[in-house]
């Protein structure tokens, strides 16, 4: 398959990305199932907290689009949201000529855990006596995501996602929850599920070497795991966290565009 570069241009930054063409094999209309395209299940959670009936849509193409919008009108769906590959200009111009908008994006990066990572003693494992002080932290920490920059979502819902979010975290959905502790307070956590996730740094902390202490013990607990490598998405314009990913070793792998409808 033939390769090219694309640059993602982020408030001055270049990337050149590698782009693959993609392979024409798609699904026929015919040979389509609901779970073919849908995925109602992977946006439960946003469904419940923001009072919308949210789908997630996979396998879109510019020629079943329309029939995809259709059928989520039918399942009586509030709003479709779905990423989709910046190396898909044709399909990104189709979807927005039938109505989807986009509503933000994420840069994806990989880290092939390949460096030494000095631990910062301040940085522990959390315990339950940390959660009030995180749940504080978290409300309006994500700015940028893709949520927020909908009109039609109530933000103090998105709010209480991303809290409930960190919440579950600490209560063992993540595999584990890092906090970085000064003077008895909490200045900033990393939550890793699979993946590094939330990363959260009180306003008075930023600069200051508590992000890249977090990250820094994130990798560490992956390759003492036996991780080969571990991927994390950043908000596109979160450009300072995007920096400190890059500082700790990882690599550009791909930008994907949050691209979404509503359908009431």
């Amino acid at each position: 398959m033939q390769s090219w570069k694309i640059n993602i241009f982020l408030k001055g930054l270049v990337f050149p990305l590698p782009v693959k063409k993609l392979s024409k094999m798609t699904l026929s209309l015919k040979q389509m199932n609901d779970g073919d395209y849908i995925d109602e299940k992977r946006t439960e959670f946003e469904s419940s907290i923001l009072n919308r009936k949210i789908v997630s849509i996979k396998n879109i193409d510019k020629n079943n689009i329309k029939f995809i919008i259709e059928k989520c009108k039918q399942n009586n769906f509030d709003y479709i949201v779905s990423q989709i590959d910046t190396n898909q200009p044709e399909l990104i111009s189709a979807m927005i000529d039938n109505g989807f908008r986009i509503y933000g994006g994420n840069v994806v990066l990989k880290n092939k855990l390949k460096g030494e990572y000095k631990i910062n003693i301040k940085v522990r494992e959390y315990e339950k006596k940390d959660l009030k002080q995180i749940k504080q932290m978290t409300r309006g920490a994500f700015p940028k995501v893709h949520w927020y920059n909908n009109k039609y979502l109530n933000k103090d819902k998105i709010d209480e996602m991303y809290v409930k979010w960190v919440e579950n975290s600490c209560n063992g959905r993540a595999d584990i929850v890092f906090v970085y502790e000064e003077n008895d307070k909490v200045l900033g956590y990393l939550t890793c599920y699979k993946r590094l996730e939330l990363l959260v740094v009180s306003s008075e902390a930023r600069r200051k070497g508590v992000g890249s202490a977090l990250v820094r013990t994130g990798l560490d607990y992956y390759k003492n795991k036996n991780f080969k490598e571990v991927s994390l998405k950043v908000e596109m314009l979160n450009i300072p966290v995007l920096n400190l990913h890059l500082k700790c070793g990882s690599e550009l792998h791909s930008v994907v565009l949050n691209i979404n409808k509503w359908l009431k």
